[in-house]
């Protein structure tokens, strides 16, 4: 069995954009569950409603301070 540092690279390449980086988040089942009904029906990509909703925070954050 070939070890796993001896693994060729994907040949689909990186799985990010340029200029992106992959993030782990952690949420509950139902949150889950409405995201992925979100992602249906305005037929976009997890990764966009998180970024949105994260920058709408982030711009909410900045206007309290």
């Amino acid at each position: 069995m070939p070890s796993l540092r001896s693994r060729r690279p994907s040949s689909s390449g990186p799985r990010t954009s340029p200029g992106k980086k992959q993030m782990l988040v952690i949420m509950g089942a139902k949150l889950i569950t409405d995201l992925k009904v979100a992602m249906a029906e305005d037929g976009t990509a997890a990764s966009h409603i998180v970024e949105d909703s994260v920058r709408e925070r982030l711009a909410k954050r900045k206007v309290r301070k």
